[in-house]
């Protein structure tokens, strides 16, 4: 996403994905009042859906602590990527999507010790090709 304008289509083109995809339905969205949650055709799309909005207080994350635990366990684990492959922060991008990876694959408590990927999927992920971040690969061309 460019720019905040567009959250009202990318929010509807999600729904629509995930509902096609594991045939749930989003039945609550946690937002900050920012103004891109809050124009009339996302208003109605929700109410349509039967989506509840679950606004915070501007300004205030302890009011969503999950959300703020997992931004720090993405930026902690982001910052440990680089710093272990001694890599710049040109690749900050990378590092960021392989701790998603790593986060989305990794048990949690909450989940009953499955990981988000398995309660999603109802399969355990296949970790058999993971390989540690910043290692060297080599590109095999055939003739």
């Amino acid at each position: 996403m460019r720019r905040k304008n567009e959250v009202y289509e990318k929010f509807r083109a999600y729904e629509a994905w995930f509902r096609n995809q594991f045939g749930g339905t989003i039945k609550v969205f946690q937002s900050d009042q920012g103004g891109e949650y809050q124009s009339n055709d996302m208003k109605r799309f929700m109410a349509d859906q039967g989506i509840q909005p679950t606004p915070s207080t501007p300004y205030t994350p302890e009011q969503n602590p999950v959300a703020e635990r997992f931004n720090r366990s993405l930026m902690e684990g982001t910052r440990a990527l680089l710093e272990h492959a001694g890599l710049p922060l040109s690749f900050w991008v990378d590092a960021a999507m392989v701790m998603v990876f790593i986060l989305n694959r990794s048990p949690k408590r909450l989940l009953k010790n499955r990981s988000p990927y398995e309660v999603l999927y109802g399969k355990k992920p296949d970790l058999s090709l993971v390989q540690v971040f910043g290692c060297h690969e080599h590109v095999l061309r055939p003739k």
